[in-house]
This record gives structure tokens, C-alpha cells and sequence, in this order.
């Protein structure tokens, strides 16, 4: 791995800076990304006037196709870099003006405010790096309405990434969806690049 590789790696986690920046910038356009995004949203499958919540949103590209999907709703993204907001500002700028996207830089405690009315929340790429990730369910779980979906989407990237990694934190998500009152769990695989993606759907009862 090249010297300007390894300072990127650590950038996906936690970016910052110009090169959290070109980190940004690979989130959005790396074509297996922007499938792995599209896939996600469709699988969890916004209503026009769904509130949709986006934790860990990066540069916006996945909230602004979750934002086209709820054209009489709302789209509300997250993250906790500074870097992050700034780009999906940049690149959601109309949208929020109208009232349809609303950004704050957080951490999946933002939930906390939404009690009971969120349509949708999801994520990529995000849920394995979170300290507590059974708490994160919980607050999600509490966040959406009766009815409300769930999706999130882990590819392994790094160390070793393999299906059987991939599956491994599956498992742990469904185990935690459970616990936090989910229902309907399910994985489902999409078949990208080396490496499938997998993300674990669930529904809070109606």
C-alpha cells in the first residue's frame, strides 16, 4: 500500500481536512458506492411523504437520490465531520433551501429527537465503527414511526475483507434489531464489486 493510501484509509472513519476531502469526494463517485447507495435506498423503499434520516450521509450523494424519493417529505442527513457537512452543503444546496434536506454535524444521538416520527433510516458503511451498536438500534428504534423501515449496508474495505467478514457483522446486526423490538429482519446481498455488500432490513411493529 502507497504512502498517500494509508493516509486515506483512516479518512473514511474519521475525515478531515483537504484529504478527508478527496476521501469525500471517492465516497460519492467510486462507482461501486453510488450502486451500493441506490440499492440501499430502494431496498428500504422511502414513501413520498416519509421523513428519511441518513446517518453518516459523507458528501451527500446517497441523500440526495433518499431526498428525490420524498418530494412531499423530508431527507435529514448526519455526520460527524465538519468535512462531510460542508460538502454535502455544497452539493444539496437548492434542496435546502426549499425546506426538503436539513444537515447537522452529530453522532447517531441526534436520533434522540425524533421520537416516533421518522419513516426511514438507514445507513452505509457506517454502523460497524459505532462504540455501541446495540444502542444505536435502540435510539433507532425509538426515532422511527409504527411501521418504520430500517436498513443498514456494511462491504467490507479493508483487513481482509471477505463474505464470511461481511456476514459475520450481518449477524450482529440482526442479533441487535432483534433485542432493540424489530421486526421482519432480513439480509440481503448485493453482488459488487470483489467483495458483496449486505444490508440487514427490519421494521418496527405497527
Amino acid at each position: 500500500m502507497s504512502l498517500l493510501a494509508r493516509a486515506l484509509v483512516p479518512q473514511f472513519q474519521r475525515p478531515r481536512g483537504l484529504l478527508g476531502r478527496v476521501a469525500g469526494f471517492m465516497m460519492a463517485n467510486r462507482p461501486s458506492n453510488r450502486r451500493r447507495s441506490r440499492w440501499t435506498i430502494d431496498l428500504v423503499d422511502p414513501k413520498p411523504d416519509d421523513t428519511v434520516f441518513e446517518l453518516g450521509c459523507g458528501p451527500g450523494y446517497a441523500l440526495s437520490l433518499a431526498a428525490s424519493r420524498v418530494p412531499s417529505g423530508t431527507a435529514i442527513g448526519v455526520d460527524h465531520s465538519a468535512t462531510m457537512i460542508a460538502m454535502a452543503s455544497s452539493r444539496l444546496r437548492r434542496l435546502m433551501k426549499t425546506g426538503r434536506v436539513s444537515l447537522y454535524q452529530g453522532t447517531e444521538q441526534r436520533l434522540a429527537g425524533f421520537a416516533g416520527t421518522l419513516g426511514v433510516i438507514y445507513s452505509a458503511n457506517v454502523v460497524q465503527f459505532l462504540a455501541d451498536r446495540p444502542g444505536y438500534f435502540r435510539l433507532a428504534h425509538d426515532a422511527l414511526a409504527t411501521g418504520g423501515r430500517i436498513a443498514t449496508t456494511y462491504q467490507p474495505r479493508t483487513g481482509n475483507p471477505t463474505r464470511a467478514k461481511a456476514d459475520r457483522f450481518a449477524d450482529t446486526c440482526v442479533t441487535a434489531m432483534a433485542a432493540a423490538g424489530f421486526e421482519a429482519i432480513n439480509k440481503e446481498w448485493l453482488e459488487i464489486s470483489d467483495v458483496p455488500a449486505v444490508c440487514v432490513l427490519g421494521r418496527k411493529p405497527a
